[in-house]
């Protein structure tokens, strides 16, 4: 990106998903005004670290839910082919 900068969306798609520096974000976004309303909302969730754990807490939580399913399936399994 720093040899041949920004020439086309696909490019601007690229540096929004892979920047983090803000200047090069305002840039980005004065080029394409669709992003600024993305980095925006962006910014607003990670601000609320609060919110961003918790978000993270139930995707574990539903992990731990469906490991916990295809163990007891798998058990299950085991004991009906030890039966038959």
């Amino acid at each position: 990106m720093e040899n041949k900068g920004i020439s086309n969306k696909l490019d601007a798609w690229l540096a929004f998903l892979s920047m983090d520096s803000p200047e090069m974000i305002m840039e980005l976004s004065s080029k394409y005004p669709e992003f600024k309303a993305m980095y925006e909302h962006v910014y607003n969730i990670c601000q609320n670290v609060e919110k961003v754990m918790s978000m993270y807490s139930e995707e574990l939580k539903i992990l731990d839910q469906n490991t916990v399913r295809y163990m007891v399936d798998q058990m299950q399994e085991e004991i009906d082919s030890q039966r038959a």
